[in-house]
């Protein structure tokens, strides 16, 4: 067992090596004669070497070996590094990278593992989170049916079934059965698998990529709660904490039940007229609150964490099609959900790889049109008041409207009188539709046409929306949209027609009862303390018939600081809810976020005030 816990400290420890090593070596490309940055990366070289050669992992060692040399010789020769050296020291760290994953798979029995549960299906999202995590923590989860992208949308059967690398299938058990709803958990022993050692490293790999967006705590015992502490230019700077992951496990089991509990609790209290009740119910949701900002404070990571990564995959993608190409991250503290990382991930290497591909011009065609030979993917992010924004844009040659239309009208996509009629904006989400793609030939990266249907799908599903706009020359901006949160969220509930809607209240100023409507050129508005507010009935923005008197106003504020109101017969209050994804028939429903429950039971749709009118 001690031996198994060194090796998982030393997995874990070379792991975060590798990357660091990449970002720096990155940099050196920029700044190939950064001697602060040529000895850190020597250090970590040195580092893996010494670490690996104790646990007796030879071939590292010796893979890290020829790094350091390469670097000692640099230092020593006080020459700069070249593209070539950078080469070599990148495929260096692969080469460590690929044989960790056969060696950590190597070292581990494989099972079968069947999970069968009677989840309640406003908890499935969560508990299918805690059986992904369990797996994941360990053991190495090499495959999971359903799919993850299914299990995280809701879609929980009974029954499910992993493939595990694992040493100690006693503790696995054990800690499955701990999750509530879980109703036995079968193991069997597999003598081989249906997939080659590569595409087994390949599902490890990204279930790494999983656990980063996911968590920044770390599996251990108490005994193992501490930091890491660096020493900076004579400075010590706390860069990691490592936290009981049990904790976190606790929160997200009691969380999820709490929640509907309270606001159901917060309903019968109202109706009832008891001190005692009240008492009960002012403990409780004091207590829920403070589990819940905890347990958003943790989901909570920036996205500089995650999207780091994308500055190799850019610079590798460049490399193989022989371009330049530089990519600027801005916004990297913007802190988000990380359910939403975690989704954002394919969409956004998807577009990325079309900016390459399809976007930047060769340095010889970019210099014959005037720009500089290097071009430039730009991802910027921010917050917008209950919104998530990524702006992803290139300097490229932009999307030609008329380019498109003609190739979809030859693909059989739309009718050649339909493609006429469309503006030049309407046809650029014509890249969107099933099967469309501007490529004669599939290349490794691009071709298949499903790659922006698939990512368009991907935001609708999570309640967002996606912008395209281009210039023809110029570039192409790609902005996607999202809550800010996919967990929980407070809301204010208003009643059109018969049924109930909720506007976040982040996006909420005030309330006000109205006492007379203005009209400006046909408009509607009201004097708010002498401000001038633009008045929209939210049922005919929702398309829902309305008999009753419209008496309140409901003021948002959206993007620009721009404030407007909206009309509603009734104030139903306030509420805290668990955002939930839209049923397939609703996805990409204009101006809604999506769906849940309220605390009396009833259904809700949350509504987007950024793009409802």
């Amino acid at each position: 067992m001690l031996k198994e816990k060194y090796e998982e400290v030393y997995f874990s420890e070379i792991l975060d090596h590798i990357r660091t090593l990449n970002d720096i070596l990155l940099n050196l490309e920029k700044d190939p004669k950064n001697e602060a940055l040529i000895m850190e990366a020597l250090r970590i070289f040195h580092s893996i070497k010494g670490d690996s050669a104790v646990i007796g992992m030879d071939k590292i060692a010796e893979i890290a070996h020829e790094g350091e040399n390469l670097l000692i010789s640099i230092k020593e020769n006080k020459s700069s590094i070249n593209k070539e050296i950078l080469n070599k020291l990148l495929n260096y760290i692969d080469e460590i990278d690929n044989y960790l994953g056969l060696i950590y798979n190597k070292n581990k029995n494989t099972f079968k593992i069947i999970i069968y549960n009677n989840f309640k299906e406003e908890l499935k999202i969560i508990k299918s989170f805690l059986i992904i995590k369990t797996l994941a923590e360990i053991g190495n989860l090499i495959s999971i049916d359903p799919p993850y992208d299914m299990l995280s949308s809701g879609n929980v059967p009974q029954m499910i079934t992993a493939v595990v690398s694992v040493h100690d299938t006693e503790k696995l058990k054990e800690n499955l059965l701990k999750i509530e709803g879980i109703t036995s958990v079968e193991i069997h022993p597999l003598e081989k698998l249906d997939f080659n050692c590569n595409e087994a490293i390949a599902a490890s790999d990204r279930m790494n990529e999983i656990e980063q967006l996911i968590s920044t705590v770390e599996s251990g015992t108490k005994e193992n709660t501490g930091a890491i502490v660096d020493l900076i230019r004579d400075k010590y700077r706390l860069s990691e904490i490592r936290v009981n992951v049990k904790s976190l496990d606790k929160l997200f089991n009691l969380v999820g039940e709490l929640v509907l509990a309270k606001s159901r609790l917060n309903n019968i209290v109202k109706s009832l007229d008891s001190n005692e009740l009240k008492e009960i119910q002012r403990f409780l949701e004091g207590v829920v609150n403070e589990i819940q900002n905890e347990i958003m404070s943790i989901r909570l990571i920036p996205i500089g964490q995650v999207f780091g990564v994308f500055r190799r995959m850019v610079r590798d993608l460049s490399k193989e099609f022989n371009k330049e190409i530089d990519l600027i991250i801005q916004g990297e503290e913007t802190a988000v959900d990380r359910k939403i990382l975690e989704e954002l991930i394919d969409p956004v290497i998807h577009i990325i790889r079309n900016a390459v591909d399809h976007g930047i011009e060769s340095p010889s065609e970019r210099l014959k049109n005037g720009k500089n030979a290097t071009g430039t993917i730009k991802i910027n992010a921010y917050r917008e008041a209950s919104n998530f924004i990524l702006d992803i844009e290139d300097d490229g040659k932009g999307i030609d409207p008329k380019v498109v239309k003609e190739r979809a009208v030859d693909m059989g996509l739309i009718s050649r009188s339909r493609a006429e009629a469309m503006s030049d904006e309407e046809a650029l989400y014509l890249i969107c539709m099933p099967g469309f793609t501007t490529k004669e030939r599939v290349s490794k990266i691009s071709g298949r046409g499903v790659g922006m249907s698939a990512v368009k799908s991907k935001i609708e599903a999570m309640g967002g929306s996606l912008i395209i706009k281009s210039i023809v020359g110029l570039g192409t901006k790609i902005t996607i949209r999202l809550p800010a949160s996919m967990a929980m969220i407070k809301i204010l509930v208003v009643k059109v027609g018969e049924q109930c809607y909720s506007i976040p209240l982040s996006d909420v100023i005030e309330i006000v009862q109205l006492k007379e409507v203005k009209y400006i050129k046909g408009q509607p508005f009201m004097d708010l303390r002498g401000k001038v507010i633009r008045l929209f009935s939210l049922s005919e923005l929702l398309g829902i018939k309305e008999n009753r008197k419209q008496n309140y106003v409901v003021i948002v504020k959206k993007a620009d600081d721009k404030e407007f109101g909206f009309l509603v017969s009734d104030i139903v209050g306030e509420d805290e809810i668990t955002m939930r994804p839209f049923p397939q028939l609703l996805q990409g429903t204009h101006g809604l976020l999506g769906a849940s429950i309220l605390g009396d039971g009833k259904p809700t749709f949350i509504i987007d005030v950024m793009t409802l009118v």
